[in-house]
């Protein structure tokens, strides 16, 4: 006699310890089911669905993307600094293992190259099978070439230069492979690797949870690059509060009709998100968020 199989009941996932950030203040969502759950040799991986947020990927315990809202973190990440770039033709993603920001680089005409570094493969592998919709097959597109690998040696020993380098990596857990992707040094490095005019962009964290965390990966940057800008918007599935985007370069910075302009002519779809009026205004802080990260933006 077969036994009926029984469907887990609903409950709640409470993210874990943000890197960084207030700790007297935790998310929880409801989860319908658990996709994946695995401990590679990196971090802890789990695929959930959720009826807020839809289907999410967590590493460590903490929500990394969303399948419904992904478009609004990418194009912030991507999409911004190819723009303020102007006419990227190589671009380097350090994580990014759903594949998102691969699949939005490959939106921008002028990209020959993409060259992405993830540490772990079976953060790919999940992602492929679960949520296959944010990488829409970009990892098996000609232009990448995919390295698993680690990012911090690969940007210390490379020979090769970059417009654009894209930093999607998991918060620094203690331990864990992204703590040193927020080191002076590695920064440092990233910097050897730009183009004339080159472009880099990190994201920064919840500007409310984690404005520690803003204030030292900006005060670190302001001592490398010529010009560090913050950017901010509201992506639903981390923390639902401003996250913030720290956009370095030694370059000129664009005048506001070049921004215009290449948003019409370098983008091959339109963004869902990040328009002209959004790349602007995105750059407006509060005197709140001023205050609370120590970032004032000059320019």
């Amino acid at each position: 006699m077969n036994k009926k199989t029984r469907e887990p009941k609903d409950f709640w996932f409470t993210e874990g310890d943000l890197p960084y950030a207030n700790q007297d203040v935790r998310i929880s969502v409801r989860v319908t089911k658990k996709l994946y759950d695995k401990k590679s040799d990196y971090g802890h991986i789990e695929i959930l669905d959720t009826p807020f947020f839809g289907r999410v990927l967590a590493i460590d315990g903490i929500i990394n993307i969303a399948k419904d809202t992904e478009f609004i973190y990418h194009e912030m990440m991507v999409t911004l600094p190819c723009i303020y770039h102007g006419s990227p033709k190589s671009v380097l993603i350090i994580g990014g293992g759903d594949g998102g920001a691969a699949k939005h680089a490959l939106g921008i005409k002028t990209i020959k190259k993409i060259v992405q570094v993830e540490i772990d493969k079976d953060v790919i592998d999940a992602c492929q099978q679960y949520l296959p919709e944010i990488s829409d097959g970009s990892l098996q597109n000609n232009k990448v070439e995919l390295t698993i690998g680690d990012g911090l040696e690969y940007v210390k020993n490379t020979k090769n230069k970059f417009d654009v380098v894209v930093l999607d990596v998991s918060d620094p857990v203690p331990g864990g492979p992204a703590v040193g992707l927020l080191s002076t040094e590695f920064y440092k490095n990233v910097k050897k690797i730009l183009n004339k005019d080159g472009v880099m962009l990190t994201h920064c964290g919840s500007l409310i949870f984690q404005a520690k965390k803003a204030k030292t990966i900006a005060e670190r940057l302001e001592k490398i690059f010529k010009r560090v800008t913050m950017h901010v918007a509201l992506i639903p599935e981390f923390e639902l509060t401003e996250f913030g985007f720290l956009i370095c370069s030694s370059g000129k910075k664009p005048l506001n009709t070049e921004i215009h302009n290449k948003y019409k002519t370098l983008l091959s779809r339109q963004c869902r998100y990040l328009s002209p009026e959004v790349y602007f205004s995105s750059a407006v802080l509060s005197p709140y968020i001023q205050k609370l990260t120590g970032v004032v933006n000059k320019d």
